[in-house]
């Protein structure tokens, strides 16, 4: 009887001893965005000041979140040219979070992108796509990310992506460097960036109307111009200051795409 008691002593002892693989403290943001509504006005390559919108068009996002409030089921909808009050069905993703709460797969019914990451690292080093079998490789350095590009169709390619003052600016190719640099945007207001409100950690998941360059890492705030592409974008912001609106103006061809951004309250 004393041996048995021993036995179970000891082993209580050792399971006790052993460290499970411990949840991340849980970040509850207050308000999160769980609609994202968009109306895009088209008015045709060449219009003449005051010429009437050729066509309009209005997309849904319904997002639902889990259990630690983070976004789980992205539901997409939208409507037919000229016809705003119907909406159809379009997909919906899913994105998978490892033990960290790091974004791990994002799965839809055309493809599923995967990621990797190195140690504790909450930024991805890998990002790879099936069916398509590109991969990008990045790496972390100051206000820089370098992204090295493996694609079936279009080979190999290293390119760098600067975030002065944490916003990204522009982009410049390694392997090519006669290329011009590509300046994606010029400016950028003071309010958070409109991704933290869906608590997403990292970019090019959701991307909002004229999203280009898209990296892991987020940028701090909103842009407001690109010059390159020639888009002003305005944001505007609640009491709370958070993003309830973004107004998207395209010049070649004149575009403009108005979103509204509408929150629940995950602890009222």
């Amino acid at each position: 009887m004393k041996k048995y008691t021993l036995l179970v002593l000891c082993i209580l002892l050792f399971t006790a001893c052993i460290k499970h693989p411990e949840q991340p403290p849980l970040h509850r943001p207050q308000w999160l965005i769980n609609k994202v509504i968009r109306v895009t006005l088209s008015y045709g390559a060449n219009p003449l000041p005051g010429s009437p919108v050729v066509s309009a068009t209005k997309t849904l996002w319904e997002i639902e979140y889990n259990q630690h409030y983070k976004p789980y089921i992205r539901r997409i909808y939208q409507s037919g040219r000229n016809d705003t009050l119907n909406l159809v069905f379009q997909m919906a993703d899913t994105l998978l979070y490892d033990a960290k709460l790091r974004v791990k797969e994002m799965r839809s019914a055309f493809e599923t992108v995967i990621f990797t990451y190195s140690g504790n690292d909450t930024l991805p080093s890998r990002k790879e796509a099936q069916p398509a079998g590109y991969t990008l490789d990045y790496a972390y350095h100051g206000d820089t990310v370098i992204i090295m590009s493996n694609d079936p169709k279009f080979g190999h390619d290293t390119t760098r992506v600067v975030y002065p003052n944490g916003n990204l600016s522009y982009s410049l190719s390694q392997d090519y460097p006669t290329l011009p640099d590509v300046y994606y945007y010029d400016a950028y207001d003071n309010g958070p960036i409109i991704e933290r409100s869906m608590n997403l950690s990292i970019g090019g998941l959701y991307n909002l109307p004229f999203t280009v360059g898209a990296t892991p890492r987020l940028s701090r705030n909103n842009w407001t111009h690109s010059t390159f592409f020639y888009v002003d974008r305005v944001t505007t912001y609640n009491e709370y200051g958070l993003p309830i609106a973004s107004y998207v103006q395209e010049y070649f061809p004149e575009e403009k795409h108005i979103c509204r951004y509408e929150y629940f309250e995950t602890r009222p």
